[in-house]
Order: structure tokens, then sequence, then C-alpha cells
């Protein structure tokens, strides 16, 4: 499992060249393998490991984009256009990697939460039947 700031940069189809850049990217990356190591234990090692890189990838590409948590709007006008840029606040989650991105992780388990289940309607005590 390795995903590098050119990754990232490829991502995002730029390029990423400013040294704090870099370090912040390569922080990212590390923090998200972490916060998948930390969910999922013993279990990371069943998880496909292209699928862990895709995670963090598009999960860095997503905090580069908008690095900030806070809600920010930024606006130009001139003579009649206007332009406006918004990031909104994440949802869930903290860190590089975004609950989303852990849950889909978890639903590539076997046994995980992308699998099918039933839930019986009827208790033991009714033979099976529905009381309703």
């Amino acid at each position: 499992m390795a995903v590098s700031v050119q990754d990232v940069a490829t991502t995002l189809q730029r390029q990423i060249t400013d040294p704090a850049q870099v370090a912040a990217v390569e922080l990212w990356i590390r923090q998200a393998m972490m916060q998948v190591r930390l969910r999922f234990g013993a279990r990371v090692a069943e998880l496909d490991p292209d699928a862990v890189d895709y995670a963090v990838l598009e999960a860095v590409a997503e905090r580069f984009r908008a690095p900030s948590d806070a809600v920010s709007s930024t606006s130009w006008a001139v003579d009649d256009a206007t332009v406006t840029k918004r990031w909104e606040q994440r949802s869930g989650g903290s860190g590089a990697m975004p609950d989303a991105w852990l849950d889909w992780l978890a639903a590539q388990l076997p046994g995980g939460s992308g699998e099918a289940f039933s839930i019986r309607l009827a208790s033991p005590q009714s033979g099976g039947r529905c009381a309703w």
C-alpha cells in the first residue's frame, strides 16, 4: 500500500512543488493510512491494497482541494460578472480520511457492511407469525 505525492498531483491534474504543500500531502497520506490501520486493526490485512490506495488517494486529493474544515467563501465581482468560490464543512470524521471512505473500505471486507442481511419481523414466541 503506497500512495505518493506524485499520485495526488496526477489525480488533481496539477503540480505540487511548493515544499509546504509537499510536506502537507505527505503528512495527510500518513494520517489517512494510520486511520485505516486504527479502524480495521488486524483486519487491515484483509483489505485489497489497491482499494486502500484508492481511498487514501481520493481522500487526500479531496483535502488538498479544500484544506480548511471551516466554511469559507470568496467572491469577486467585475462589472456585471460575479465569481464565488465556497468550501463547505466536511461531513463526519476528522483528519485526512473522511468517514465515508472508511465506510467504503469496510464494505469491501468479507462480512462487511456492504453484504446483504435480513431482519426477522416476528418474535420467536409468535411461532414465526407477525403479530400485526
